[in-house]
């Protein structure tokens, strides 16, 4: 289909992607925080680092609202880069998906409705302590997706947590997938060492040896994981039993990906990432190098270009900023695969620069 790359595992993909065509999907976004976020030069989901809390909540709001009431104006990066989530919304109204928020574990409760599984912020990983109450989250989750596999044909999972590859970076590692330099950033200049270094506090602080956690995954999320990870793997394992799946979101999928592998691996057959170009393009990350280490899905991209944009902000997607987020690239796919590709990806940037014009402005 046009403006659909087969990133990975080709076959696979193509039959994946005809499941979706002209079907009725529903996009769930798993929101959380962790204080993660918060060491300086981590994320740039947020113009400064303690407006983090608000980041995700602000997303959301955008996606049902049209505007953020949480903040002023969209959530940015500090040079002023807007939020993808004004990606996904521009797909979301194309194509009339519908949408439902989940709470993993928030500070800053947005003004709409939502669904809470129970989940509490998440911790600095530095402290080996990242997050509590995984296990009944993860439980109450995968109620939840089994009960919204009943409603529609597939489901769209996507997320908003900043400082989210870092801590995926963390269970990862605990679970013995080398993804060592290989996790994308928010930012162009992506900051490895300081990930790393970060990841390697937690490990220490938990007493966790590199892969020591390969099958206990949710004591790897309790340990340096974050609030979103287990919310997330829980509806993906309660939905894809029934439906397709697509997982949207960049290199954190990896961290999700393990953890549903280790916790009952045949529902894989059923799920597929989306992301966006902007992702398998990145030099300073490696989608497909963490994935293929956990199971042979296929990988997804929305063939987004924004070189061409009238609004700088928008081009900087093209310098490596940002990227992927809040289902952006996910929720790209499907909007492309409901139409049947009547909805393009050129049509989807002149609806992303009318939003962006109405919201953040000429700059």
């Amino acid at each position: 289909m046009q403006g659909i790359v087969l990133a990975h595992n080709e076959t696979k993909g193509r039959i994946f992607l005809d499941q979706l065509s002209g079907k009725k999907p529903l996009f769930a976004c798993v929101i959380g925080v962790t204080e993660t976020a918060k060491i300086p030069g981590i994320s740039a989901a947020g113009k400064y680092p303690k407006l983090t809390d608000y980041t995700p909540p602000a997303d959301v709001e955008l996606l049902l609202l049209g505007k953020c009431r949480c903040i002023r104006g969209v959530p940015v990066t500090p040079e002023g880069i807007p939020t993808p989530a004004l990606i996904t919304m521009s797909a979301l109204r194309l194509a009339n998906i519908s949408i439902l928020v989940i709470s993993g574990g928030l500070k800053i409760n947005p003004h709409v409705p939502f669904l809470d599984l129970g989940g509490k912020p998440g911790r600095d990983i530095r402290t080996g302590k990242a997050v509590d109450n995984v296990k009944e989250v993860v439980r109450r989750a995968r109620i939840a997706g089994e009960n919204l596999s009943k409603t529609v044909d597939y489901l769209v999972v996507g997320e908003s947590i900043p400082g989210g590859t870092t801590t995926a970076l963390g269970v990862l590692l605990a679970m013995g997938v080398d993804a060592r330099g290989k996790v994308s950033s928010s930012m162009p200049g992506n900051p490895h060492d300081l990930k790393i270094e970060t990841v390697k506090e937690g490990l220490k602080a938990s007493k966790v040896e590199f892969g020591a956690l390969a099958n206990d995954p949710l004591k790897a999320i309790s340990c340096v994981g974050d609030p979103m990870i287990p919310a997330f793997a829980g509806l993906v394992l309660g939905a894809a039993e029934k439906v397709p799946v697509l997982m949207a979101g960049g290199t954190q999928m990896g961290a999700v990906l393990a953890v549903i592998n280790a916790l009952n691996p045949s529902v894989l057959d059923n799920v597929a990432i989306g992301t966006t170009r902007w992702i398998i393009i990145d030099k300073t990350a490696d989608l497909k190098g963490i994935i293929t280490q956990i199971a042979d899905i296929p990988i997804l991209a929305a063939d987004l270009d924004f070189s061409r944009s009238k609004f700088e902000g928008l081009k900087a997607y093209e310098a490596g900023v940002v990227k992927e987020g809040v289902g952006a690239g996910g929720v790209a796919i499907a909007t492309m695969a409901k139409s049947k590709g009547f909805v393009t990806k050129d049509a989807l940037l002149e609806e992303i620069e009318r939003n962006y014009g109405r919201l953040v402005g000429s700059k």
